[in-house]
């Protein structure tokens, strides 16, 4: 950390001791506000701000910073997580592609670029990132597995999906003086893969099963990848809702936003109202949550046309109605936190 940014934080520590009563987003806009031209403070206050989820202001500090062409591929990595929590993917992309060059073998970094090409639907690209990564780490990594089976089930693959995600299902065997409870889990997962090799990759049954038993050992973000790519073969209302819920769990709000959406848009043509208002619930119920009171009274006025809108929604929708002052204030999107 430079030295012009260390004088910052202690002057912003010196501030937050003489008034307790500062809150901490003053203190961050303080921080804010400071000018610091050399590239490696603007890159280190940058990561403050990203820590803050002050995304817009982040963003300025680290695109100028790295086009001073500062080596320092985390700079990178929080420019890119900045631009995509603001919804441009492709320049979060460009970012991550600078990431990977200085540091090759990153897997943090190559996995977020095959997620952001996976979620611009460019999936030949993912692959290719996932094959060049590979030859950095050539061990049996069974995130790369992991991300080439979620893939694969983007493009309608089940058959390759499911083989590789029961290639990812695999655990190093612990030797035997280590504790019982890593026997154990090892145990568990040797399972898993035993009993799930055996069964049709092509059926969606087969998902469901090997991303229940993989959430219940602990394994809930693989779990996740495994059931929504069983819904993308067979939409399913409890399949998706349950998705949405182990990413909230996760605290991934904004990816439990999208898979209810997602599980709304296959299904509402195929299955009455009244068993998709649970999802229309869902959906509602987090966008309230994450400030983005104006999605949720729109999807929510959409249930209610539909006859999916319970008490919960109306609710929700009167109080936005209401309200439109305090549910503004509280919107992220307005303070560069988050995409509309």
């Amino acid at each position: 950390m430079g030295a012009s940014l260390r004088k910052a934080l202690r002057g912003a520590e010196k501030v937050l001791e003489q008034d307790r009563s500062l809150g901490e987003s003053d203190a961050w806009s303080r921080l804010g506000s400071m000018a610091l031209d050399d590239p490696r403070d603007r890159a280190d206050r940058g990561k403050c701000l990203a820590r803050a989820y002050r995304y817009e202001a982040a963003i300025a500090d680290l695109e100028a910073a790295t086009a001073d062409r500062l080596k320092d591929p985390e700079a990178h990595y929080v420019l890119a997580v900045s631009l995509s929590a603001l919804g441009k993917r492709t320049m979060a992309e460009s970012a991550l592609r600078g990431a990977v060059r200085l540091l090759p073998g990153w897997g943090q970094a190559a996995y977020a670029l095959c997620w952001e090409l996976e979620r611009l639907g460019r999936y030949g690209e993912a692959l290719e990132e996932l094959r060049r990564y590979r030859r950095f780490d050539p061990d049996k990594n069974r995130h790369t597995y992991r991300h080439w089976g979620r893939i694969r089930g983007r493009q309608g693959m089940g058959r390759q999906a499911y083989a590789a995600y029961v290639k990812a299902v695999w655990l190093r065997r612990p030797g035997k003086d280590k504790p019982d409870v890593m026997q154990q889990k090892y145990a568990r997962i040797t399972d898993i893969r035993r009993r799930a090799s055996g069964m049709d990759p092509e059926a969606p049954r087969s998902f469901r099963w090997l991303g229940a038993e993989l959430t219940l050992a602990g394994w809930s973000d693989m779990g996740a990848d495994v059931l929504h790519t069983g819904a993308l073969m067979r939409p399913d209302v409890g399949i998706y809702l349950s998705v949405g819920a182990l990413y909230e769990r996760h605290w991934r709000w904004a990816d439990a936003a999208d898979i209810y959406l997602e599980g709304i848009m296959a299904v509402k043509d195929v299955v009455p109202p009244a068993e998709i208002a649970v999802l229309y619930e869902a959906l509602v119920t987090i966008l309230f949550r994450s400030g983005r009171a104006r999605e949720a009274l729109k999807y929510g006025e959409e249930a209610m046309a539909l006859g999916a809108g319970g008490p919960q929604i109306r609710g929700r929708c009167e109080y936005i109605r209401k309200n439109p002052d305090r549910v503004s204030a509280m919107d992220p999107a307005r303070a560069g936190q988050t995409a509309p």
